[in-house]
């Protein structure tokens, strides 16, 4: 398995102290805190994923597992989610990747509660009807959150000088880079994870599918480019953000 190396976070984490607004603050303080959690994660199934390729190693976690689970109260696991169905997606290697897949959702709600928290902080409502709202390159979109996070933008920091805040975080490539990630938000949650035309490539990447219809497969570079894009897109437009007025 290729060696992954997560991001400090450093934009978010430095700007702290000198966020002046305490509800600003405390909205960079929570986000920092739920993308750190799902790097935890994900960090944690990089280490089962290469536990489990030997023969011997998944006999020994699954013998570890059936011995942990006998310290759990009665009915922890859910009627789809029993230890024996842990261990057989796991030897079988369904347990990994469908992981990957929900800590892409895990994302895309960490990123809609963010900015619906900003929107309340500034006073602005939320999108009505067919509204929509363009990027710092002119461009609009169908994602609600993406409209959400644009017309915060347009109404904020956009009326500003160009050349005082970071416009990448609000550019095409990033407000297209949202809406490709809750299109495949969509799929996993709503359609069984079955990739549709605009998923699919030659390689494969970054969704793990070749065709239609095939189930998505986050590859593991994909969970780490989204951690980094939260620091250095979103996490600077908040800090941006602290500026408004």
């Amino acid at each position: 398995m290729d060696t992954v190396h997560f991001p400090p976070m450093h934009r978010m984490r430095g700007a702290l102290p000198a966020i002046k607004t305490p509800e600003v603050k405390a909205l960079l303080e929570t986000l920092i805190s739920s993308v750190t959690a799902q790097a935890d994660l994900y960090a944690c199934l990089l280490f089962l994923e290469t536990l489990v390729k030997e023969k011997d190693a998944k006999i020994l976690f699954s013998r570890s597992i059936v011995l942990l689970s006998n310290d759990f109260p009665s009915g922890i696991f859910t009627s789809t989610t029993t230890i024996d169905d842990l261990i057989e997606k796991i030897r079988c290697g369904e347990f990994v990747p469908d992981a990957r897949n929900r800590i892409i959702v895990a994302f895309t709600s960490i990123f809609e509660a963010a900015v619906t928290a900003a929107m309340s902080h500034f006073n602005i409502q939320a999108p009505t009807g067919n509204q929509k709202f363009q990027d710092f390159n002119g461009a609009t979109y169908e994602t609600k959150t993406v409209n959400q996070w644009l017309k915060l933008y347009r109404e904020t920091i956009a009326q500003w000088p160009n050349d005082k805040y970071f416009t990448q975080a609000v550019n095409t490539h990033a407000a297209t880079y949202w809406s490709n990630l809750y299109k495949s938000r969509n799929q996993i949650v709503h359609d069984g994870g079955r990739a549709k035309q605009d998923q699919v490539s030659l390689d494969g990447k970054p969704w793990g599918v070749t065709a239609v219809g095939q189930p998505i497969k986050t590859v593991h570079n994909k969970i780490d480019d989204v951690i980094q894009f939260f620091d250095n897109s979103f996490g600077k437009f908040l800090c941006d953000l602290d500026k408004f007025p």
